[in-house]
């Protein structure tokens, strides 16, 4: 093999690679699910086969997408062009292409899929069970997917998942683990939250698509407000008959980015307020949540005897200012979609990866273009996946 061909085909390996681990990094990208994704009809396949060896990247670029589209009964049809083909670039493309057709096959109507990135949060307040608990703030709500049309937001903390606590599914905290080959090769490593993540993940995909589930959400209002409130006489009362309890919620009145999503802010949550007591007379309600107080704004150690002792400094008579969200209670139901080949997770890859290098020898007689283990039974630094994938529900 020459240079170039070389180069070709480390860039076809790699390609591939990308696009079946592909993640949130892709920000802005618009996606769509596999119930709407376009099927080629099979009149256009022999122009696209042509254009696999056309002079302009651009169109080789734009008829290995268009094959990659063409429904599963066209395999052999592509196996047979695969082996007609001569042109070394063309049959990497082919053989991209008849890959990405496959796995598709092989999860369709298999797995549910939302189409969020979440991440663990602790406490977050459930107002049902009036404690703070683990739960799911969707960083990432993935355009053109089941969550974004049954109105998940990015910032939402998901509680409750058909019936079930979310902090029940995800389990409590666990030790990294490594994932290894049948030899004790490590294939990647998986963070604790990924693996609580995870656990969430399979409790969606093992139901079928086009299935509803319902979820308990809390949702940040939009619009945050300032409650300007007279300091009694004995200031450390002023705010008498109020509940509170330190929460975290999402920080989504700020821009954010889009990969790690809104940052986590920390207040305190009024969980119950006494009636007729100063701090209804002042206007506090039921899951408002105070982040700060004047020009003081609560960080993750803030406690309701700070609070008092803020309070305690302060001039009776005197006027302040409460910054304050509030957070609302909402139930979704969402109707799953179809996990798309770009969304496998590691554990559904090894699986489909090694029925996928079966069935290519069956069909090819050739091996699988998978990267062999090195001398020191480690697989090769460019063909491992990055140390903690994304997975997503």
């Amino acid at each position: 093999m020459n240079r170039t061909s070389g180069n070709i085909l480390r860039a076809f390996v790699f390609s591939t690679a990308v696009s079946l681990f592909a993640s949130a990094a892709a920000v802005g990208q618009v996606e769509v699910s596999p119930t709407t994704r376009p099927v080629t009809p099979a009149v256009d396949i022999e122009r696209l086969l042509e254009d696999l060896t056309h002079p302009s990247f651009k169109v080789r670029e734009a008829a290995t997408a268009g094959l990659k589209g063409v429904s599963d009964d066209q395999l052999p049809r592509l196996i047979e062009a695969f082996h007609a083909q001569r042109d070394h670039e063309a049959r990497l493309r082919l053989r991209s292409s008849i890959e990405h057709v496959f796995y598709r096959r092989q999860l369709n109507g298999r797995m549910g899929f939302l189409g969020v990135q979440p991440r663990v949060e602790s406490l977050i307040y459930d107002p049902v069970s009036g404690r703070t608990v683990d739960a799911l703030v969707l960083s990432r709500v993935l355009p053109g997917f089941p969550a974004e049309a049954a109105g998940l937001k990015t910032g939402d903390m998901l509680l409750e998942f058909e019936g079930r606590a979310v902090a029940d599914i995800l389990g409590p905290p666990r030790q990294q683990q490594a994932i290894r080959q049948a030899n004790g090769a490590v294939i990647r490593f998986v963070s604790p939250s990924a693996a609580q993540i995870e656990a969430f993940t399979n409790e969606v995909s093992r139901r079928e698509p086009g299935s509803t589930v319902r979820m308990r959400v809390l949702r940040l209002q939009a619009a945050q407000r300032r409650l300007t409130i007279t300091i009694a006489d004995e200031p450390a009362r002023t705010l008498e008959g109020a509940n509170l309890l330190l929460i975290a919620v999402p920080q989504v009145h700020q821009p954010f980015n889009d990969l790690s999503g809104p940052p986590t802010r920390y207040g305190l949550c009024v969980t119950a307020v006494t009636a007729n007591s100063p701090a209804a007379a002042l206007g506090l309600e039921r899951g408002d949540v105070i982040v700060g107080l004047g020009p003081t704004v609560f960080g993750p150690t803030i406690t309701t005897e700070q609070f008092q002792t803020l309070l305690a400094q302060s001039q009776p008579g005197s006027s302040a200012e409460l910054s304050l969200w509030r957070v609302e209670q909402v139930n979704v139901a969402v109707t799953l979609g179809g996990r798309p080949v770009e969304r496998m997770n590691p554990n559904d890859m090894e699986i489909a990866q090694t029925r996928f290098a079966e069935w290519w020898r069956a069909q090819t007689g050739e091996p699988s273009l998978r990267t062999p283990l090195t001398a020191n039974n480690q697989l090769p630094r460019s063909a491992t996946a990055p140390p903690d994938p994304t997975v997503l529900p």
